[in-house]
């Protein structure tokens, strides 16, 4: 006949084989209960199986709950109620029993792709990190489970991810990305810091901090919803040290023709210093004909400010050379320079 001691725990030392092959993520003789890997011969809250605990009134012992003994000089066995382990609470002697004090520490975080474990000497929960548990392209973040990988350190400002989930990268002073918390600004709004702006959106100024907006960051108009389009020049400070080249999403205007605005306004490309042009808006032009002098946004619609060599004047803008009429060549700026997925130029 067999021992039914013996039969209870092969049936655990077999189960625990088990669900080691299968590929459970705690090591073998343990077992995963409640997203923390247990010892199931001495665990108070997993006594033997998961979920089975033993209470205060007992504590484990050899997979099984037993009653807690009598203490102190007068009983009858005299034992000490302290089971050295203290991932199980703490247990003193009174009224002549053991007695539990302090309830046994529970180690589940909540992310399934933590080894998380109580160490019995000191009663503290350790949560150790594994990659290999998650899909392949995404890792183990310790607060947000597996998370896509992110081709960026420490975040990427147009894919948005290496930040905690209530976080927005942005772009710093020095170039770097950095994590920051963001505020309620919609898209369009002026700011200065991306903290102003609503998650996911960055303060892009595309040069000149007078017309920094809040926007989506973008790297082409597959990045931009609905109607926008990607604004990205080579030439503006939208590169950070991580080598990615950002612009901000806006409104579909070409401002060749100055198209795409609603009636009364135009396409307006707005330019910045050193004769490179940045941002485009629907709004109203100067009055600068092509080669009247000019300053910022004096020019008429359809032409933006060039510095030339001797001065800086007004240029009618052009995506070729077909944009030029009386003038043969659709010339390149310094830098090159996009607009809504075109390459755009000035007549010259």
């Amino acid at each position: 006949m067999i021992d039914a001691g013996a039969a209870r725990v092969g049936a655990l030392g077999l189960m625990l084989g088990l669900l080691w092959m299968t590929g459970c993520m705690c090591p073998q003789g343990q077992l995963s209960c409640d997203g923390q890997c247990i010892d199931p011969s001495a665990s108070a809250l997993h006594c033997g199986a998961c979920g089975v605990s033993c209470g205060p009134t007992a504590r484990c012992e050899e997979a099984r709950c037993v009653a807690l003994p009598e203490c102190g000089p007068r009983s009858p066995s005299p034992r000490a109620c302290d089971d050295a382990d203290l991932c199980n609470g703490v247990f003193e002697c009174l009224d002549g029993r053991c007695q539990q004090t302090v309830p046994p520490v529970s180690c589940d975080d909540g992310v399934s792709c933590t080894h998380s474990y109580c160490e019995p000497s000191e009663g503290r929960c350790h949560h150790d990190i594994d990659d290999s548990s998650c899909e392949e392209g995404s890792f183990c973040h310790p607060d947000d489970d597996c998370t896509v990988r992110c081709l960026r350190s420490p975040c990427s400002v147009i894919s948005q991810c290496g930040c905690a989930e209530d976080d927005t990268c942005t772009p710093t002073t020095s170039g770097d990305p950095s994590c920051v918390l963001p505020g309620t600004g919609g898209a369009g709004l002026a700011c200065s810091l991306t903290t102003q702006c609503a998650p996911g959106l960055v303060c892009i100024d595309a040069g000149d901090i007078d017309r920094a907006r809040c926007a989506t960051a973008c790297g082409s108009n597959a990045d931009c919803g609905g109607d926008l389009r990607c604004f990205a020049s080579l030439g503006f400070s939208s590169v950070l040290t991580t080598g990615e080249r950002f612009g901000r999403c806006e409104d579909s205007c070409d401002p060749v023709d100055a198209s795409g605005c609603p009636a009364a306004r135009g396409c307006v490309m707005v330019p910045l210093a050193g004769g490179r042009s940045a941002v485009t808006v629907c709004g109203d032009g100067g009055s600068g004909a092509a080669g009247a002098d000019c300053f910022d946004a004096s020019c008429a619609l359809g032409h933006t400010c060039v510095a030339f060599s001797d001065r800086d004047a007004c240029a009618r803008l052009c995506h070729d050379d077909r944009d030029c009429p009386g003038t043969p060549t659709c010339r390149r700026f310094a830098v090159d320079l996009v607009v809504h997925g075109e390459p755009v130029g000035y007549c010259g």
